[in-house]
């Protein structure tokens, strides 16, 4: 099925969108707009501009969200709009910010780190970023380091395996997952992107083990088979970067696309930013939630 446009707005980088199967709404952020939004019936609620970028938002248990803004995950409340700090990291890169982030299937949270110079310069050696796993209560466990942009996040249907890149390396690799402690072993390449074809950003899960692959730099959904490797689709967008994406909608067989306006100028890319909505043929699985 052709694209469709879900919302036309000219978000500076959107990201982390997400269903939420409760509420029937879709989540997602701005991240150099330091925004969470709402979308619902095709109608955008721009919920809260926070005081730094937001890299990512996520749901909890008892329906409020977890929100990576700069250093800190937050606890915000969609209805009250109140906020508290949980948790800090990276004390000694002052300079990273949260980026991608998923929970676990058993309430915890993975979520990346990157340094924040990549949005502002172009350079190539500014790889402080980490992969953390975060639960409530608990200290910072740091699972990896020396990232470049830690991005998409992704658990199979059996929770035993999590996917993950480093946008920058091209290469999104499986691990292990261990739901007793949460760490990650037994490192594979699941899928090697072709530098031509992009940078792999975010990506979702569908309930068949593929990965739909958002391509910053080459304007596309790419789906993997991460069993081979192999491409099996394509998807095209009118935006440069193509940030993120999620399956969403009562029977969670839509796919909901992020764009950025980064790079695209309005007149030649008047779309880019905008949220957009294809039927790829598959469904995805309901989202984790953070426990609390």
């Amino acid at each position: 099925m052709e694209q469709t446009l879900a919302l036309q707005i000219r978000s500076r980088l959107g990201e982390g969108i997400w269903w939420d199967d409760r509420r029937k709404c879709l989540f997602w952020v701005d991240i150099m707009k330091k925004q969470v939004h709402c979308l619902k019936d095709g109608q955008n609620r721009l919920l809260k501009t926070f005081d730094d970028f937001v890299g990512f938002c996520a749901p909890c248990e008892d329906g409020r969200l977890i929100v990576g803004c700069g250093r800190d995950l937050l606890l915000f409340d969609p209805e009250t709009l109140e906020t508290q700090c949980l948790q800090t990291v990276d004390h000694d890169e002052t300079n990273n910010r949260f980026n991608d982030a998923k929970c676990t299937p058993d309430g915890r949270l993975l979520a990346g780190t990157m340094n924040n110079i990549l949005n502002e310069e172009d350079v190539d050696d500014a790889n402080t970023g980490r992969l953390y796993l975060l639960e409530s209560g608990k200290e910072p466990i740091r699972l990896m380091d020396q990232l470049s942009v830690s991005n998409g996040i992704a658990f199979t249907a059996d929770e035993k395996t999590v996917y993950h890149v480093d946008t920058f390396s091209q290469t999104i690799y499986g691990y292990d997952y261990d739901t007793a402690t949460g760490l990650l072993s037994n490192p594979r390449v699941a899928v090697k992107v072709p530098l031509e074809n992009g940078n792999p950003d975010g990506f979702t899960i569908a309930a068949d083990g593929t990965l739909f692959v958002a391509h910053w730099n080459g304007g596309a959904i790419r789906r993997y088979d991460p069993a081979t490797g192999k491409e099996l689709q394509k998807w095209e967008f009118p935006a440069v970067h193509v940030t993120c994406c999620c399956f969403g909608g009562e029977n969670l067989d839509k796919l909901y696309v992020n764009t950025s306006s980064i790079d695209a100028p309005e007149e030649q890319y008047p779309l880019a930013g905008s949220i957009f909505v294809i039927e790829p043929g598959v469904t995805g699985t309901k989202v984790n939630r953070f426990k609390l």
